[in-house]
């Protein structure tokens, strides 16, 4: 498969909110899922707070995103964890050359023991 790093996919367009109400994990994953399908890309999320559990990152793809120095601050994008029995917001299990960047993650109160990024061999 050609490596197709020029793709750039917004979750916006796959139904994210970004309201920090709705369950955003399928559209985020359904944008990386067509990015690494694509060969590799750049996924955007755009400011805003997005729910989610646990999605997987593919290969060559990266989840980029509006960097702030704190979730607080207006125009960050916020990744907030709302199912405190995952283990992990993002997996890297299996994803060569694939990055994040720019967001900030927020467990609030939902479990001590979950860990934002997760990767296994």
């Amino acid at each position: 498969m050609e490596n197709n790093m020029n793709t750039e996919l917004n979750p916006r367009d796959f139904g994210a909110t970004g309201d920090g109400v709705t369950d955003d994990t399928a559209a985020i994953q359904a944008a990386i899922d067509a990015a690494g399908e694509r060969g590799g890309g750049a996924v955007w999320l755009s400011p805003g707070i997005y729910a989610v559990v646990t999605f997987r990152l593919r290969s060559y793809v990266g989840l980029l995103a509006n960097p702030t120095w704190s979730y607080r601050e207006l125009g960050a994008t916020v990744l907030r964890l709302n199912d405190p029995t995952v283990p992990c917001m993002i997996d890297f299990t299996g994803s060569l050359g694939a990055r994040a960047v720019g967001h900030s993650g927020d467990g609030g109160k939902l479990g001590e023991g979950v860990r934002g990024i997760y990767h296994d061999g």
